[in-house]
């Protein structure tokens, strides 16, 4: 484990990222988002 790295949950098809800082959200956001376009996947920003 990283320190001060977020923890991500995954329940089903959502996931949560549990951040320790204040500009983790959008970096874990930004990664999230590389790596999902390639498989044809995008956030739900109505759940968000």
């Amino acid at each position: 484990m990283v320190p001060d790295a977020p923890v991500l949950v995954r329940y089903a098809d959502d996931l949560l990222a549990l951040c320790r800082t204040r500009e983790q959200p959008q970096e874990v956001k930004d990664r999230l988002a590389q790596w999902l376009e390639p498989r044809g996947l995008r956030f739900n920003e109505e759940k968000m």
